[in-house]
């Protein structure tokens, strides 16, 4: 009987797995300062080569952001004003976003909730132009590359499901 449970609530979590990602989580109008205020689900992009990484699509009056969130597997590095992220889509063109700011990666800075606590990684924020955007939305990614000033890390994206994750996160802000 035990038993029967645990298998119907398995497949319960697996039929309502699909439907549990890529959602808005806000969507507000600032009562201080009036910005309409929309900002998706935080999804996975990559887990390879000991980096863990994870994307958000946010939308302020209208100005679109990617939040880059990532953890390195022992190693603390530092991004300089300028540096880039590239994103190699699976149509062979590459999205190039620069850092607006200088970061340093710190434990814990990159972990999502209590996962990765104990790594170092880095939350970076892009400001996104119409060009990117229509890049982004035209072909999953294949490939990451991430400069740092000790050079540049890259990694596959080797789960179909996640080369699409920024797509559907730009769709949603559009809806």
């Amino acid at each position: 009987m035990i038993l029967r449970k645990v298998l119907i609530g398995v497949i319960g979590m697996l039929i309502s797995y699909p439907t549990l990602s890529q959602t808005i989580e806000e969507k507000k109008t600032d009562d201080f300062t009036g910005s309409k205020i929309i900002r998706t689900s935080e999804e996975n992009l990559l887990r390879e080569n000991g980096m863990f990484s994870y994307v958000r699509v946010s939308s302020i009056n209208n100005e679109t952001v990617l939040n880059y969130r990532f953890m390195i597997t022992g190693k603390i590095v530092t991004i300089n004003k300028g540096n880039a992220l590239l994103l190699k889509l699976k149509n062979e063109k590459v999205v190039t976003l620069r850092l607006d700011d200088y970061v340093v990666a710190g434990y814990g800075n990159g972990a999502v909730g209590v996962l990765g606590s104990d790594a170092p990684g880095a939350n970076l924020r892009f400001v996104l132009d119409s060009d990117q955007i229509s890049m982004l939305k035209s072909s999953p990614i294949a490939k990451v590359r991430l400069y740092t000033d000790d050079g540049y890390i890259d990694s596959d994206v080797k789960k179909e499901k996640w080369s699409s994750n920024i797509q559907r996160l730009l769709e949603l802000i559009e809806e």
